[in-house]
């Protein structure tokens, strides 16, 4: 039996009654509590891994608990810049503070009843009973559409079952495991538990011959189910009778229970942010006169905590101020956590209309001010409030948000320089210090600055920051050397999990180098050919050369460049051994044209060869075979969206980036005969079609020339296959239908006609 009927967990849980949970950054963000409508989920997987290097919402944890802040993120959640501001004062999170963060909310552990030890606890309670069926798990959360939003939530708290588990080994010691009304008990709170998620079952009332224990036993329960199964009104008025009978065990919890009955009936049937105001109201003099009670004040704290929850809806802007207040207070406790948590749904949850805005909560104090104002563009009031203070907050977020030629720019670059290395804030400072010297074209000075640091940077930091300053160094460079010491980046973790082929699972370690996108814009639209030869041949990390000496071979058959594809065939073939002897073919033919050929038949049997390099894991864990996800060969340098994101972002419903590329800021290392050279090439490259375009037009020239070829009717079958797992356009169908005839008329018999039942039109990306 539930002592509390749901005691609050987080004010969200209780008051919108509705949960999802996001997707896990590996090792970096904990479960998340999300209200919204059903339109607002994301759609089905798979979610592939993709590499996450700075951090825009969550630190590294759980080190920045303790006060390695790294660089600070204006876009940090308010609970993660609540550490921050802690520890920027001077006051840092005490060990039981700590604990807090490390704890696992309690509706995120529940999940499905059977996994859950509070949960399993009960269940094995009451499978010593040998007369009820064994249960192995209880559905603890209870899903509805609610005022047009679809919404699940965590109806049956922890406490719920280990106050059962608790009472029904009180009434075996008092009666025996075989009295027959230990079996009755057990079948009601069965009942009970199954309003949990299911449809509304209340237990019958107790009979006549059970002990009197038994039956104020029963009528707890039949309440209880009323709450559970959403009866509020009737709950309430249960429980206001237990509450009057003073001989019954539970007349204490009733009237607590009374307030959870109202508070549940003002939230959880309204829309998400609505509730009833009157009914809170009531809930609120209930909970008032609780407390006033000195008979019941065993339920002080409890009502107190529920208090809380109202007055969070009722009276947010007094709350948030107490809120603040008391986080400001290194107190501790048991309370801590929960305090924090409700400061965090408050700003998280303004709500303009009603007159809790953040301007009005800005003005209640000085940390919530801080936090509220890190995200903005305007420097004035935070330059105001570091004047004024001459606090490290105020400091940071001053330079966060200044523009170098911004009149206070000089001041709070100074006062940055000055910091010593143990402040938290030194890292942030540092990195906008920088940031504002790359502003004012001092580059030579910000480059000293970075290469005093980036060495104790590489030892102390967290990648998540170590990024951002190796971003400011590659920005830097001044030769393609330079740029690729610092183009190698770990990421902080990964967002989503999938890896779909054994040959990426390397990369869920985390600590493999990728390209980020800095430098992946620059490799794939900044730097001409030759270039990228060097950087194949370069002292990268072989995970990363390997990348670029499949995209640069590839980028020389496309533009004709014979020297460089000579050059990277042999560490083309030590990459991928498969290739060998597609490659010696290439390498035996004489005449451009069927070397072109040649070069094409290579391609299609290898759909992971692209011209362009992707930024972060990468998409395909081979370069032969078909990609399912559609990860095959290359769109057209024409097309639109980013060369530097995996293909399958194309599909199905166009890229998210509708632009078709253009060159990147050249880095300050090219010389004018370099960006020449580049774009010439660029030329050539952005007049190339998409791959299977490419291949239909090579493939069909050659096989009118040489029908004899023995190559050709594969070729030919490999055309119509690209038409159908690569990026299509307008052209594609054509191409698909020539090849797809050709191939039938000359080649009926063969077994490639044989496996070419269809040819493929043109689909939008």
């Amino acid at each position: 039996m539930d002592k509390r009927i749901g005691q609050r967990g987080t004010p969200v849980c209780e008051g919108m009654a509705m949960r999802y949970f996001t997707r896990v950054l590996i090792a970096l963000i904990p479960l998340v509590t999300v209200i919204c409508n059903i339109s607002e989920l994301p759609g089905c997987g798979p979610f592939f891994a993709e590499a996450v290097f700075t951090g825009k919402v969550a630190p590294p944890l759980p080190d920045y608990y303790r006060g390695h802040l790294g660089v600070l993120q204006p876009t940090f959640a308010h609970k993660y810049l609540f550490v921050a501001y802690r520890y920027l004062t001077g006051l840092p999170l005490r060990e039981e503070e700590l604990a807090a963060f490390s704890e696992v909310p309690e509706s995120n552990r529940l999940y499905f009843g059977g996994g859950n030890p509070v949960v399993r606890e009960w269940i094995e309670a009451r499978n010593q009973i040998r007369e009820l069926s064994p249960q192995k798990e209880i559905d603890i959360f209870r899903s509805g559409r609610y005022m047009g939003e679809w919404r699940f939530f965590p109806n049956c708290s922890e406490d719920a079952f280990r106050t059962a588990a608790s009472t029904l080994d009180e009434r075996i010691k008092l009666l025996g495991v075989g009295h027959p009304g230990i079996r009755s008990w057990a079948v009601a709170q069965d009942m009970v538990f199954s309003n949990c998620s299911g449809e509304a079952v209340i237990p019958n009332a107790a009979e006549a011959d059970l002990p009197q224990i038994l039956k104020y036993d029963r009528a707890y329960q039949i309440a209880a189910a009323h709450f559970y199964s959403e009866d509020y009104d009737t709950a309430a008025e249960m429980f206001r009778a237990i509450a009057a009978d003073s001989s019954s065990q539970w007349s204490r919890i009733a009237l607590y229970l009374v307030a959870r009955c109202l508070v549940r009936k003002a939230t959880v049937p309204l829309k998400h942010a609505d509730f009833d105001r009157n009914v809170l109201m009531e809930a609120e003099q209930e909970l008032l006169a609780i407390q006033k009670d000195k008979k019941r004040i065993a339920q002080h704290a409890m009502a107190g905590r529920l208090q809380a929850f109202v007055q969070i809806r009722l009276h947010p802007l007094d709350h948030i101020r107490t809120l603040a207040e008391s986080l400001q207070r290194p107190a501790g406790g048991s309370d801590f956590g929960q305090i924090l948590a409700d400061y965090q749904y408050l700003m998280d949850n303004f709500n303009v209309e009603a007159g809790f805005a953040p301007e009005s909560a800005r003005r209640t104090n000085e940390m919530t001010d801080w936090i509220l104002s890190l995200p903005s563009t305007d420097p004035a009031h935070s330059v105001e409030r570091w004047k004024a203070t001459g606090g490290l907050p105020w400091l940071l977020a001053a330079m966060s948000q200044l523009h170098a030629h911004g009149p206070d720019a000089p001041a709070v670059m100074d006062a940055a320089r000055k910091l010593p290395k143990d402040s938290p804030a030194f890292a942030t400072a540092r990195y906008h210090r920088i940031r504002l010297l790359m502003e004012l074209f001092k580059k030579n000075e910000a480059r000293a600055e970075l290469d005093e640091l980036l060495p104790e940077f590489r030892a102390s930091l967290a990648n998540s920051s170590l990024n951002l300053f190796l971003a400011q160094r590659l920005q830097l460079a001044r030769s393609l050397d330079e740029f690729l010491e610092f183009a190698p980046r770990i990421p902080q973790a990964l967002s989503w999990d999938y890896f779909p082929y054994p040959e990426l699972e390397t990369y869920r370690r985390g600590n493999v180098p990728m390209f980020d996108r800095d430098s992946v814009q620059v490799l794939n639209s900044g730097l001409p050919l030759s270039y990228l030869h060097r950087a194949a041949q370069s002292k990268l990390p072989q995970v990363l050369r390997n990348q670029l000496i499949c995209a640069a071979w590839t980028r020389a058959i496309l533009i004709a460049d014979p020297a460089v594809s000579r050059s990277l065939a042999a560490e083309l073939e030590r990459v991928s051994p498969d290739l060998g002897p597609d490659l010696r073919t290439w390498r035996e033919a004489t005449e451009a044209e069927s070397k072109q050929f040649a070069a094409a038949v290579l391609l299609l049997h290898f759909p992971g060869m692209t011209p362009y390099l992707q930024s972060g894991v990468p998409a395909r864990g081979k370069l032969a075979g078909i990609d399912g996800f559609r990860q095959n060969w290359w769109c057209g340098f024409n097309a639109e969206g980013d060369l530097g994101v995996p293909i399958r972002y194309y599909y199905p419903f166009g890229y998210r980036d509708h632009r078709p590329p253009e060159p990147a800021k050249f880095p300050a290392f090219l010389t004018e005969s370099d960006k020449a050279e580049f774009m010439l090439e660029w030329k050539k490259l952005k007049d190339l079609p998409t791959a299977p375009d490419y291949f239909g037009k090579v493939v069909l020239s050659w096989a009118a020339k040489h029908p004899g070829d023995e190559r050709v009717p594969e070729a030919l079958y490999l055309v119509v296959k690209s038409t159908r797992f690569g990026c299509t356009d307008s052209e594609t169908g054509g191409y698909s239908r020539s090849a797809f005839r050709m191939l039938h008329s000359r080649y009926p018999d063969s077994p490639w006609a044989k496996s070419t039942p269809y040819w493929y039109g043109s689909s939008p990306r």
